[in-house]
């Protein structure tokens, strides 16, 4: 339920608002663009870390509801300790939607296939190698989403002048 309340909050933030950006993108108003780009931006950050700091006020009244098995609870909380930290880089790989909407699917395509291929990487490393069980698993799909959203973040940074459409501002 904490990764699906922060999937619907990425898919209206970032899906819905790079499709209002992609129109202005369209009609040629790149002002337009670039403050529904940053208003997004925006949103997310503040969406992510205010589900972090719910997650970390109600860690406990949390679990309660999600886990009431004493058996799985010690498990389960390890990988929702993780899953909070988790959301800020989770709703920011949703980046790959306005990088595609600027012009760089490819660079897009690039941010999936390198992080997902890390992660599974790491999830072999992390419960394998190292026996961290659960909460290895989590650390891993953290990694994955930190390693997405630099890549894709990378698009935004690195631009020149005319180069694309959108920018921070």
């Amino acid at each position: 339920p904490v990764l699906q309340l922060t999937f619907s909050i990425g898919n209206l933030f970032i899906i819905g608002g790079s499709i209002l950006t992609g129109m202005a993108i369209g009609t040629g108003d790149r002002e337009q663009a670039n403050r529904l780009f940053t208003k997004c931006l925006i949103a997310v950050v503040v969406a992510g870390l205010l589900i972090l700091s719910c997650g970390l006020i109600w860690f406990d009244e949390i679990l309660g509801m999600l886990c009431n098995s004493d058996n799985l609870r010690e498990m389960a909380g390890q990988y929702l300790q993780v899953t909070f930290i988790t959301m800020l880089p989770f709703l920011l790989s949703y980046m790959e939607t306005y990088v595609i909407v600027d012009g760089s699917p490819k660079l897009a395509t690039i941010a999936v296939v390198i992080s997902n291929i890390a992660n599974v990487v790491l999830d072999i490393t992390f419960i394998s190698v190292f026996h961290w069980g659960v909460r290895g698993a989590a650390t891993a799909t953290l990694i994955m989403y930190v390693l997405s959203a630099l890549i894709l973040l990378w698009h935004f940074v690195r631009k020149k002048e005319g180069q694309k459409v959108l920018a921070l501002d």
